[in-house]
């Protein structure tokens, strides 16, 4: 049976106050965030999900990276391509090896000029230009894996995760793209794993574990701005002098980290894989899965151009791409996006003069409150707060009211649905918008401490 709570209240929109019936309760039903794919395939709430089919590559598809005009580059053993991340389709071809060979990264430079591209079977790095249509090899590392450019050093020196020699060690190698120089930054055990700079210039690496399979061997380790700048030259900093900062999960095939601090990483083993999150305070339970897919690895990880920050219930238009495979006969590219709540409303959001009016959210699984706000010319979202090169962080969530305004308490059922009945006034034109306060959800991981608390999709209603 639904509960309803109902009150009676004056609601200056505009410049006079007019009276409304509003009725608060739980609707009963309902779906979560996360759609599904595939049979079990699935995201969590506050992300949706959906994948389109990449063609059958030469030898595989290696790494991705985002252009400047908003496609994706990758290389498919023989052809650096460029793809369309809504259809898959490759749009051209830009250059081509004149050898099949297995592919390891690929990234487009900081200027946006340039694209880096690597491949294993014998240790090529190459360099091609955008501008100039230009293709040519700059380096050899064998084993190359992943690649990253420190921000303090602008982009002549391609950092370089790789296993050039023999044993359980792996190299990040500080490569001098004018001279070809290679200088060893770090050693570690383990083998080849991916690496990231953030905006301060911290180093994270994350090796895979020397025994592959192993339950929660895998490790993210920093290294500071400062150690980096000591280990260039004859120094090469070693695991017991970098930071442990997170652990607990088992292998990283692909890591990226956005602007306010949160790591996205595939955990991959030998018998599942999943995309998970690890917030800027690291550690080894702050990590959350965000998807799993079915019978496939997540083996590569790109933001799109303006997706930073991006979190879970977060901002419309952001999107991470993710390379699913079998790694021999399929192979997918995943966008994940930030998913609001739903809010709707019937019979519409032109009624007539009181017309009877249900408000109906969706996609608060985890909420226990809904807060209903009602009014004009106020904003409920969280706010951007720029801190140049530290990045961005979403402080406590924060409302900023112009105008009186009417708040309304009610409940979320299991499936996080909630719903609001109330009665348009009888005056027509009357204009207002409804937002819905949804919380507290936990496990919310992000580059500060995020408020348990999210907002549903803005819905204006003017009446005819």
């Amino acid at each position: 049976m639904q509960s309803q709570v109902s009150r009676r209240a004056r609601v200056p929109f505009g410049p006079r106050g007019y009276g409304f019936v509003l009725v608060a309760g739980l609707l009963a039903a309902g779906t979560g965030m996360g759609e599904r794919l595939g049979a079990q395939a699935q995201t969590v709430p506050g992300f949706s999900a959906k994948s389109v089919t990449l063609p059958k590559p030469t030898k595989g598809w290696a790494g991705f990276s985002v252009l400047p005009d908003g496609g994706l580059v990758a290389f498919e053993g023989k052809s650096l391509v460029q793809l369309d991340p809504s259809s898959g389709k490759v749009v051209k071809t830009l250059a081509r090896l004149t050898s099949p060979v297995w592919g390891s990264a690929v990234l487009v430079g900081p200027s946006g000029k340039f694209v880096y591209f690597g491949e294993s079977s014998t240790g090529g790095i190459y360099v091609y230009s955008l501008a100039n249509k230009s293709l040519r090899k700059a380096s050899t590392i064998v084993f190359n894996y992943a690649f990253a450019f420190n921000p303090l050093e602008g982009e002549r020196f391609l950092y370089v995760s790789a296993k050039p020699r023999s044993g359980a060690l792996t190299d990040v190698i500080r490569l001098d793209l004018a001279t070809g120089f290679q200088d060893r930054i770090v050693e570690v055990q383990g083998f080849s794993g991916p690496l990231v700079f953030d905006e301060q210039g911290n180093l994270y690496l994350a090796p895979a574990p020397s025994k592959f399979g192993a339950k929660g061997a895998g490790r993210l380790l920093r290294y500071t701005p400062l150690q980096v700048r000591s280990a260039i030259g004859p120094r090469t900093l070693t695991e017991k002098e970098g930071f442990l900062f997170a652990k607990g999960y088992d292998n990283a095939l692909a890591m990226v980290r956005d602007g306010q601090g949160t790591f996205y990483l595939s955990d991959a083993s030998s018998k599942t894989s999943n995309l998970f999150e690890i917030g800027r305070a690291g550690g080894g339970s702050g990590a959350h899965n965000v998807y799993k897919p079915s019978g496939l690895t997540v083996s590569a990880l790109a933001f799109a151009k303006g997706s930073q920050p991006f979190e879970r219930f977060g901002r419309k238009g952001s999107k991470l791409y993710i390379h699913l495979t079998n790694f021999f006969s399929k192979y997918e590219l995943l966008t994940l996006e930030p998913m609001r709540p739903s809010l709707a409303v019937s019979p519409s959001p032109s009624p007539a003069p009181d017309t009877k009016l249900q408000f109906t959210v969706q996609g608060a699984k985890g909420a226990k409150v809904a807060v209903w706000l009602l009014g004009t010319g106020y904003s409920p979202e969280r706010p951007y707060a720029p801190l140049g090169v530290r990045g961005l962080r979403f402080p406590s969530f924060g409302i900023s009211l112009f105008q009186p305004f009417l708040t309304v308490v009610g409940g979320v059922d299991a499936s996080g649905k909630a719903s609001l009945n109330l009665k348009a006034p009888s005056q027509r034109g009357i204009l207002w918008t409804t937002q819905a306060l949804l919380g507290p959800i936990q496990g919310l991981p992000g580059g500060e401490q995020p408020s348990p608390w999210v907002t549903s999709e803005p819905l204006t209603v003017r009446v005819k």
